[in-house]
């Protein structure tokens, strides 16, 4: 499954660095800021978790997220 993880621009890079060493992940790439507010910014993931389970473990970690969201396959 393909996700859009909303992040504080802030931490993104150690969200992203977590979710490389994670066995279930299988591509994790930067998908730029937002134009509107520049303090926060995407996260493109594609993992074999469901979005619960990404959320819960974001969540658990006290990562500086928004939330979760499925992305489009095309």
């Amino acid at each position: 499954m393909r996700y859009i993880i909303d992040v504080k621009t802030k931490g993104h890079k150690r969200i992203m660095a977590a979710l490389r060493a994670l066995k279930s992940t299988v591509k994790v790439e930067f998908g730029g800021e937002y134009h509107e507010d520049r303090a926060y910014c995407q996260i493109h993931l594609e993992s074999s978790q469901s979005e619960d389970e990404i959320d819960n473990w974001l969540w658990k970690r006290n990562f500086d997220y928004v939330g979760v969201v499925p992305r489009d396959t095309e």
